[in-house]
């Protein structure tokens, strides 16, 4: 990750495919912004690598999820969090309208319409954009 005030920076790491935090000179409250940046930006990792074992899960959503507590744990080893937090970010994606509960008894899940559209990082970072 870089820390620039330099807006061009934040257009090459776009095109380079790496992270940046623009802090825009006068901003006084730049530490908390960087702070901010940092958070997002290791929630969207969270995220991604979530997202993408669900994924594989569901066989590319051509199937519903199944052994939920399985992806709990491959992204918590994963990621270096404990399985609580992943599960903040998987009712997250339930609570928008991602990921649906199809059964209770079996705990079996689906991506919904929405989740199956998400094809790139760029989208699942949007996701923590909007809601974040």
């Amino acid at each position: 990750m870089h820390i620039d005030d330099l807006k061009g920076v934040g257009i090459e790491s776009e095109r380079l495919n790496f992270k940046t935090i623009i802090v825009d000179p006068s901003d006084k409250n730049w530490i908390e912004n960087i702070k901010k940046g940092i958070e997002r930006t290791f929630q969207s990792k969270i995220l991604k690598r979530l997202f993408k074992e669900l994924w594989l899960q569901s066989d590319d959503c051509s199937k519903p999820i199944e052994n939920m507590w399985f992806s709990i744990q491959e992204v918590a080893k994963c990621t270096g969090n404990k399985r609580k937090e992943i599960r903040k970010y998987l009712n997250l994606l339930i609570d928008n309208n991602y990921i649906e509960l199809m059964s209770k008894e079996s705990l079996l899940y689906e991506f919904t319409k929405k989740g199956k559209a998400i094809k790139t990082n760029l989208e699942i970072e949007s996701i923590i954009k909007n809601i974040g």
